[in-house]
């Protein structure tokens, strides 16, 4: 999620570098800030999809699995979820169910 865009040949290596972990990675350029990856084991993918929390350059890293029935435009990229950790709240707050 980033309004500036990154070319493909700037986030190939970058990405490259931080799953360094995968056995072998594709990278192909999708579109203005899209990339389409496709991981040679079933473990790779889902090692980085459960990961939940990429990032690049400081911007949110939005990955799902793709469906090959729809298109790139198709796939739903606007919301993510991710755990917050609030230190010093209030105990009211906890019990009033503002936290659910």
């Amino acid at each position: 999620m980033s309004k500036k865009v990154y070319p493909f040949h700037i986030i190939q290596p970058i990405i490259r570098t931080g799953w360094r972990f995968l056995e072998e990675i594709k990278t192909k350029d999708a579109g203005q800030n899209h990339f389409l990856f496709t991981f040679m084991s079933v473990a790779d993918k889902d090692c980085v999809l459960l990961h939940d929390s990429w990032n690049f350059k400081g911007s949110y890293m939005i990955l799902k699995e793709w469906d090959p029935k729809k298109t790139i435009d198709e796939v739903e990229l606007s919301m993510v979820e991710f755990w917050v950790q609030i230190h010093g709240l209030p105990w009211r707050l906890w019990m009033n169910g503002m936290l659910e």
